[in-house]
């Protein structure tokens, strides 16, 4: 005995559907997670190492015998250290948010401040 599976032809996917239905998964993807935060993050820390390693490669090769390209080791220099600073203001930002979302949907409508026992 062979599986069929049952056809629904009524079912109509259009791309429409299919562009709401990712939009409605990415929302909820940021909202709820924080994935937005960690990959923020990872990039901050990444472009931090390459703008550790690139002024190390800087100081090396201007004190050294080689020259590469005139310019090239500045122009690196500068663009993995404002992306490491891109990349942190936008954690920073993505934090915030997240903690504004997070504050706004498991808001408490009253705040308990004691329970006292009432006794006669």
């Amino acid at each position: 005995m062979l599986y069929k599976a049952k056809s629904f032809p009524n079912i109509n996917y259009n791309r429409q559907v299919s562009d709401k239905r990712l939009d409605v998964a990415s929302s909820s993807l940021i909202l709820f997670t924080d994935v937005a935060y960690k990959i923020s993050i990872s990039l901050s820390i990444l472009l931090l190492l390459f703008t550790i390693s690139s002024g190390i490669y800087t100081c090396i090769v201007f004190f050294g015998q080689n020259r590469p390209v005139a310019g090239w080791t500045t122009t690196m220099l500068l663009l993995s250290g404002g992306f490491f600073g891109v990349f942190l203001l936008l954690a920073i930002v993505i934090k915030y948010l997240s903690v504004l979302v997070e504050l706004v949907f498991k808001r408490k409508e009253y705040l308990i401040e004691s329970i006292e026992k009432i006794t006669k």
